[in-house]
């Protein structure tokens, strides 16, 4: 009997330490279990935290791309303008220098005529006219572009004669800026500054040849008076493009004449005073994106005679042509802005407050 009931009491001792046992495993699972999910949350929180991450980092390196190429972008752009803009001023060179080449040579054959003929007075109204008559019946003439007269001013620098007829009441012009020169000068092309003239009373570019004798002694002055408004509209019509004004300088600054009325010549005279007047092509005035109301301004040299062209052209003109270039680098930087505003991980952080 003792032995039955020690029998019993072994076998439920064992029963118990195998429920232990069991529990204890169970617990040791669970423990496990709870170890492995916190790691796997963990590790997910790792990788949610560094998907944000990458992205911010990429949507800033866009950013930052997008910035560089719209300055590359822009850079190219000023450089193709001043290019651009430097190949049209040279154009008005060429054809200015193309110009003064055929009134050196119209104005020489005057004065030459004049020398033969030994007229130095009145009589020089027949020489004026028989050159300027053959002179607008020639295709050539024609095609150099300018209406204008021709003058005779006497060594006393009183105008008597004109292409047009003999002046009843002599003009004194000795107040000519180009009078000077072709006294002391002769046989050298001369152009004055551009002025109201004395008898057509229209707004003209005056260029001059002074004469002289055997002896030396000064004779007389031819001039070919022009039109400024034929001069210019003849030069635009050989520009395909021409979205500026154009203005001639002397290489000493001043101003001749320029296509444009409504610009300022003392302010262009003003630009040229820090011009260096020796170089071919240059930039006298750098675009300015921040001064709409100003202008971009290049000039190239007249190769043969001691002239500058300067091109200038709106700052809005061509801010205008700049912004349709900058769109679409716009329109990708608010595309960033828009992307980084309403992306998931955002969305996502707000749900979760």
């Amino acid at each position: 009997m003792n032995n039955l009931k020690k029998i019993k009491k072994t076998l439920t001792k064992f029963s118990n330490f195998k429920k232990l046992t069991k529990h204890s495993k169970s617990s040791k699972s669970l423990q496990n279990s709870n170890i492995l999910e916190k790691k796997s949350l963990k590790k997910n929180k790792t990788q949610i935290n560094k998907k944000p991450t990458l992205f911010y980092v990429l949507i800033v390196l866009a950013f930052f791309a997008n910035i560089a190429f719209a300055l590359k972008a822009y850079d190219d752009f000023i450089d193709s303008k001043t290019v651009e803009h430097q190949q049209i001023a040279s154009l008005v060179a060429s054809d200015y220098e193309g110009f003064l080449n055929y009134s050196q040579l119209l104005l020489n054959s005057v004065n030459h005529e004049i020398l033969k003929s030994k007229s130095f007075g009145d009589k020089t109204v027949d020489i004026l006219s028989s050159i300027d008559r053959i002179r607008n019946q020639n295709n050539l003439a024609n095609q150099m572009y300018f209406e204008g007269m021709l003058y005779w001013i006497d060594s006393n620098k009183y105008l008597i004669a004109s292409s047009a007829g003999k002046v009843l009441k002599p003009i004194d012009l000795s107040s000519r800026d180009y009078l000077e020169k072709t006294e002391h000068e002769p046989w050298k092309l001369q152009v004055g500054k551009a002025i109201i003239g004395a008898l057509s009373g229209q707004y003209i570019l005056p260029i001059a040849v002074g004469v002289s004798g055997e002896k030396g002694y000064h004779l007389g002055t031819s001039v070919l008076s022009v039109r400024i408004e034929s001069l210019v509209s003849k030069i635009r019509m050989s520009l395909d493009k021409n979205v500026g004004s154009f203005a001639v300088l002397s290489n000493e600054g001043r101003v001749v004449f320029e296509s444009n009325k409504k610009n300022n010549s003392k302010l262009l005279e003003q630009i040229a005073q820090n011009y260096d007047f020796s170089n071919k092509l240059g930039v006298v005035k750098k675009f300015n994106l921040f001064k709409s109301d100003d202008f971009f301004v290049v000039a190239s040299r007249v190769l043969e005679y001691p002239f500058t062209i300067f091109y200038s052209v709106d700052n809005d003109t061509i801010i205008d042509q700049l912004f349709w270039l900058m769109t679409p680098y716009l329109v990708n930087l608010m595309l960033l802005i828009m992307i980084v505003i309403f992306n998931p991980f955002s969305l996502r952080s707000r749900v979760l407050k």
